[in-house]
């Protein structure tokens, strides 16, 4: 047999059972301090031995206060006496005395702080903490009920008109992947209504390569949870292909659990098209600009300092494209112009005129050239910018100075021309010209003398027949 315990085993043994009772009744109190109905357990006199803070709500009071005390205390009774006590009591004795439990659908019962409640009770007959005969009532405000269910409906409301307002497909799954809901664009996206749509998956209202993308999607979003971005093809009504985003997010309950998911639509078939667009243009720009045969430069009109540069300038200046967008306007024109130069960009930059010509241009290596510089202002987002447009004038300047030398040297010629085109005394004959000093001059030495014409002398059929006729200088 086992030994008797010892009275100290005795004693311990009961100072664990009160710490472990203790313990569960805070552990009761706090559990049904959560409930969202009114809990109140009291003895067949009224008198409360446990109130939830729902019931104290009830009542206007604190639950603290309320324990101990008497239930006809918080209720519109003034100064009771013994039979209004009585009558006050009466309903919850006879359940108590009965020992079966009773609901009251519907009842009205005014408290101190001034209103009355219409509330749905249920009474049950119970013993507890100690106590004989006492009464365990459950309070649900109906007042609480029909609000909850209006704001709830008025809540409902509300979010379908939100998903309505919104201008892109919107709709949410649960987590077999079956549609819950969506809004009235979701709708006109796909060309169904939404009897059609509800309950059915995207094999059932899409194409079947496009419906392995969607259900491969959903089942990673929904392993992994939290939120999915893709992009993707979507089939309109119209049949089109739409190029897609697909926004998605994972949904759960109030504990936690996965129940599906929420997603959005936006077609971005519009904005790809643009895109493209712009990206041709820009590389279109860019090959215009590259490949132009003048020089160009844009640069910050505040810093002057360069923000684009095209391949042109490049090989006029003998800067790479990444050393030259470290530079300024004063970085590329002699030093003892740059007064000048600036003054001229002040000016294109007023528009006071657009074309400045035969200004200096520095080298890398320092050494000087002249181009003729269209600048204007230009506006690009937020900043102000000037263009300039520089061609290199070097091949026109030596042209020039050809041209100018070969003026010069006409208007020489053409000088010594109007010498011998005058009227020239000659006589008629010895045949020499008389000059202006009037000395007779042999007519070759006269011509001599007034061009770049030179003499050799020879003797012609006529004269060799006439003086020269023994010598037969014109034998055939």
């Amino acid at each position: 047999m086992p030994e008797k315990p010892t009275y100290e085993q005795l004693e311990k043994k009961v100072e664990e059972l009160e710490s472990t009772g203790r313990h569960t009744e805070l552990l009761f109190r706090r559990i049904i301090d959560l409930v969202p109905c009114g809990i109140i357990i009291k003895d067949r006199n009224g008198k409360f031995i446990l109130v939830n803070s729902k019931a104290a709500d009830l009542y206007g009071a604190q639950a603290d206060d309320m324990i101990g005390r008497y239930e006809y205390a918080f209720a519109r009774i003034p100064s009771p006496s013994p039979d209004e006590i009585d009558a006050f009591l009466a309903d919850d004795r006879a359940v108590i005395d009965s020992g079966t439990p009773r609901i009251i659908s519907k009842g009205k019962f005014p408290f101190s702080h001034g209103k009355t409640h219409s509330i749905h009770v249920s009474k049950i007959p119970i013993t507890a903490f100690g106590y004989e005969n006492c009464l365990l009532i459950i309070a649900a405000d109906i007042a609480d009920h029909r609000c909850s269910n209006e704001t709830t409906g008025g809540h409902e409301t509300f979010l379908g008109t939100l998903l309505n307002a919104i201008p892109i497909p919107v709709f949410y799954k649960d987590k077999d992947g079956r549609y819950l809901g969506f809004n009235e664009t979701f709708e006109k996206f796909f060309g169904r209504t939404r009897d059609e749509l509800i309950g059915k998956n995207v094999f059932d209202i899409n194409p079947p390569d496009l419906a392995k993308i969607y259900n491969a999607k959903d089942k990673e979003l929904l392993e992994n949870r939290g939120v999915q971005h893709y992009e993707s093809q979507v089939r309109n009504a119209k049949g089109s292909l739409r190029d897609t985003i697909f926004h998605k997010s994972t949904f759960t309950d109030t504990t936690g659990t996965v129940r599906g998911l929420i997603g959005a639509v936006i077609d971005i078939t519009d904005r790809k098209r643009d895109q493209r667009r712009l990206r041709e243009s820009e590389e279109k720009f860019k090959a215009i600009f590259d490949n132009a045969m003048d020089g160009i430069l844009v640069g910050d009109v505040n810093t002057k300092k360069f923000v684009m540069a095209n391949r042109t300038i490049c090989e006029m200046t003998g800067y790479a494209i990444n050393e030259i967008l470290t530079l300024s306007v004063t970085d590329i024109h002699p030093e003892a112009d740059m007064p000048f130069v600036l003054e001229t960009f002040e000016r294109q930059r007023r528009k006071e005129f657009r074309v400045a010509e035969n200004l200096p241009v520095r080298r890398k290596d320092g050494t000087v050239f002249y181009a003729d510089i269209s600048s204007s202002p230009i506006t690009i987002g937020t900043g102000r910018f000037m263009v300039g447009i520089f061609r290199d004038i070097t091949d026109r300047q030596q042209a020039e100075h050809q041209r100018e030398a070969l003026i010069s040297d006409l208007k020489k010629a053409l000088g010594k021309v109007k010498q011998l085109s005058g009227f020239l005394p000659i006589c008629s004959h010895c045949k020499k010209i008389r000059d202006d000093k009037g000395y007779w001059n042999q007519i070759e030495s006269y011509i001599q003398k007034h061009s770049d014409a030179e003499f050799s002398h020879s003797i012609c059929v006529e004269c060799a027949e006439k003086y020269y006729s023994d010598l037969d200088l014109y034998e055939e």
